[in-house]
């Protein structure tokens, strides 16, 4: 599942590919749900009660809760990505004071981080 604006022309041509190269002949592997993140993540987990059954998750960089709602509505050992941001510790995702992966770190929901950086 994909939470994105999917705004950029490549990203739907990616997603049939991935669904017919890894999905079934009868459903989809990989659903999206286009729009803002901050109101689509949250509209998804209240019309789903089993919550998210992903092996991988990527929150957004520009909604200040997504990561925490995947990660929090998700079973134990998902593998959660985030857009690249300028720094690591940057207010919003990664490890700055209020950001989302210090409190789910804190929160004993996330470890084992792994951060990678573009040549």
């Amino acid at each position: 599942v994909s939470f994105d604006k999917f705004d950029r022309p490549y990203q739907i041509p990616l997603w049939n590919g991935l669904n017919r190269r890894f999905g079934n002949h009868n459903t989809a592997m990989h659903e999206y749900f286009a729009g803002d993140s901050c109101k689509t993540v949250p509209r998804h987990l209240s019309s789903n009660q089993a919550g998210i059954q992903c092996d991988i998750l990527h929150g957004s960089s520009l909604c200040p809760t997504d990561n925490i709602d995947l990660v929090e509505n998700s079973p134990c050992g998902v593998i959660l990505t985030s857009t690249a941001m300028n720094e690591l510790n940057d207010r919003a995702v990664y490890f700055g004071r209020h950001a989302q992966w210090r409190k789910l770190r804190e929160r004993g929901c996330i470890s084992n981080i792994v951060c990678f950086e573009e040549d």
